[in-house]
């Protein structure tokens, strides 16, 4: 492995040593959110626990990782960045086994950009997923919950562009439209699987997501009653939807 983390000249020596050691140690996953008490890394770097503190900080501080103490888990954020991983490719089993912590929401926000098709779908309707997603939402901020709920839209949603005028539009529909944030999640589920059948006779115009949501044109109300089967029931993923952080 070519490592990039050398070249990250805004981190202090220690800094770069800790984010490699976060990178290759035997507790990593292709998702960079894993389980990693403070004890391991001191006892791993052989280094004081004031200084892998300092070091996690700055890394926090940088937006690189999030760490969660209470709960002694660590997500790297845009893990994709340093592997090339093709998260499509990954197995399930890793969200079966994954420690639940809000820290999940830095690894995911990445994620929804790197996963699609019924693999997404996958994700975002696991049980540990969605447990994590929920976790410790900040009432101090008021639309961190529905960053949080734009992430799963995004992860099911089938063409990846345009995010930030996706989310904006998002934002309008939710926040002053009334918008149910569940609904436009299951409209992007049943868009991703008209884009499969329409892939098979090639007579696709698939929209970007801002325009898919884009409150004039109200695109996306078609597609909310529309639940398909092939992957879970109406009745599953309502159920699904109800246990969602919004």
């Amino acid at each position: 492995m070519k490592s990039i983390v050398w070249q990250l000249n805004k981190l202090k020596p220690k800094e770069k040593y800790v984010l490699e050691y976060l990178l290759t140690n035997s507790h990593t996953n292709p998702i960079g959110y894993y389980y990693l008490p403070e004890e391991y890394m001191t006892a791993d770097l052989n280094l004081a626990r004031t200084n892998v503190e300092e070091a996690i900080n700055g890394l926090v501080e940088k937006g690189l990782i999030v760490y969660d103490y209470s709960a002694s888990t660590v997500a790297i954020a845009n893990y994709k960045n340093y592997f090339g991983f093709d998260m499509n490719s990954m197995s399930l089993d890793i969200f079966d086994t994954m420690p639940i912590s809000g820290a999940f929401r830095k690894c995911f926000r990445w994620l929804s950009d790197c996963i699609s098709g019924e693999k997404a779908i996958q994700i975002v309707h696991h049980e540990k997923v969605r447990e994590s997603l929920m976790m410790e939402i900040d009432s101090t901020d008021s639309d961190e919950i529905y960053y949080t709920g734009f992430d799963m839209f995004w992860a099911v949603y089938p063409r990846k562009t345009g995010r930030d005028k996706a989310l904006e539009n998002y934002m309008k529909l939710v926040k002053i439209n009334g918008v149910e944030q569940e609904d436009l999640v299951k409209a992007a589920v049943n868009y991703n699987f008209d884009y499969k059948d329409f892939i098979a006779s090639r007579v696709l115009f698939l929209e970007c997501a801002d325009q898919f949501l884009e409150p004039e044109r109200r695109l996306y109300s078609k597609y909310i009653d529309e639940i398909e089967t092939r992957v879970c029931s109406r009745e599953e993923l309502d159920g699904v939807m109800e246990d969602c952080p919004f």
